[in-house]
């Protein structure tokens, strides 16, 4: 009932790096350095040569073809929030 009264915070998220570097649980997702969510979950994807994640993200910053930063080790990895499924025509 609080979820429908308030509005859903946040909404799972595809990421596909744009940058060398592998998501993992737990990282950090950001935008002009405010943490805007975290991974669930994430890996290499051998099909698309680039890491992959799912990622729970503030509503307001879920827009396809945005550019959101993930924290890994304190280095910002840029990754594209893109449409599932990740498996596409390149495979």
């Amino acid at each position: 009932l609080k979820q429908k009264e308030e509005g859903v915070k946040e909404r799972l998220t595809y990421l596909k790096c744009i940058e060398k570097g592998m998501p993992r649980h737990g990282y950090d997702v950001e935008k002009n350095g405010e943490k805007i969510g975290r991974i669930s979950s994430g890996g290499l994807s051998p099909c698309l040569n680039a890491g992959i994640a799912m990622a729970y993200v503030k509503t307001e910053y879920r827009k396809v073809g945005d550019i959101l930063n993930i924290v890994i080790r304190n280095k910002r990895l840029k990754a594209e929030i893109v449409k599932p499924p990740f498996v596409g025509k390149e495979c």
